[in-house]
């Protein structure tokens, strides 16, 4: 259990928009989520991407009850306009997917009908909106994300990095607790173009140097709590593949985006 003792090492903290994004997606404690996104939300020496962002997940957290409704209104920070559409955004969306769930029934009773894929409601619009809108404008939204901030993991500083490694990480938790059709709705959902490289013809060794860069990543210092977790099992779970077949492992690995990549590095491609 040397992996356990490497984590009790490890210590992070950081009040960056990305800890506290990990600290409410990752490690379930929105109390300390809602301190880092005040602080985010508060400091002018953070970047104002950040701020915007932050200032838009405590206003939805405050429209659902998760924050007392006296609390003065973080949307302050957003421009009204981006406020307004993100509602209307969200209203649409609801429609769509109340259609979509509709079209659904219908096909139940009727399977000669065409599957269509249907429209997923954001589970966060304010924020979706503010970051299509702050995205949309590129050189803006290159200098806006000047400000210190620490990397994690693995994928760098970079806000929408964050949130794609945060959405990889849903999809080996539904992997590992066996919802396969789950994590291929996510897959499919959240990475429509990824395709894992090819591994070499030699699966043993590429499956021990994929291994070693799993317990490598594993002792990073960085690493949340439920990120660590998550590297554990999967470790666990891959070695239980190899014992059957190293090309098993493999296949693991290639249906989880992000993870795929780190464990792939010093790999060559075959020609």
């Amino acid at each position: 259990m040397w992996l356990v003792a490497a984590a009790a090492a490890a210590q992070s903290q950081s009040s960056s928009l990305q800890d506290a994004w990990i600290r409410e997606t990752l490690d379930l404690d929105i109390r300390a989520a809602i301190q880092g996104y005040r602080e985010v939300a508060r400091d002018e020496s953070h970047p104002a991407f950040d701020r915007k962002i932050a200032a838009a997940r405590l206003e939805e957290l405050r429209r659902i009850g998760v924050i007392d409704a006296s609390e003065p209104a973080s949307a302050k920070l957003l421009p009204e306009s981006l406020v307004s559409s993100a509602e209307a955004k969200a209203q649409e969306t609801n429609a769509k997917a109340a259609a979509d769930l509709a079209k659904q029934a219908s096909r139940a009773s009727n399977p000669a009908s065409p599957e269509e894929k249907p429209e997923v409601p954001p589970l966060r619009p304010l924020v979706s909106a503010v970051l299509q809108t702050l995205s949309s404008d590129a050189p803006a939204f290159a200098a806006d994300r000047g400000g210190p901030n620490r990397a994690r993991g693995f994928g760098g500083n970079d806000t929408t990095r964050v949130l794609e490694r945060i959405r990889a990480a849903d999809i080996a938790r539904a992997d590992l607790a066996g919802n396969l059709a789950e994590a291929d709705q996510l897959r499919l959902r959240n990475f429509p173009a990824w395709k894992p490289e090819p591994w070499p013809a030699d699966k043993s060794a590429a499956w021990a140097t994929a291994r070693a860069n799993l317990v490598e990543w594993y002792q990073e210092r960085q690493l949340s709590r439920a990120e660590r977790d998550t590297l554990q099992r999967l470790l666990a779970a891959l070695d239980e593949d190899a014992r059957t077949s190293p090309a098993r492992a493999l296949e693991r690995i290639d249906r989880l985006p992000f993870y795929s990549e780190r464990l792939r590095a010093g790999i060559a491609a075959p020609r």
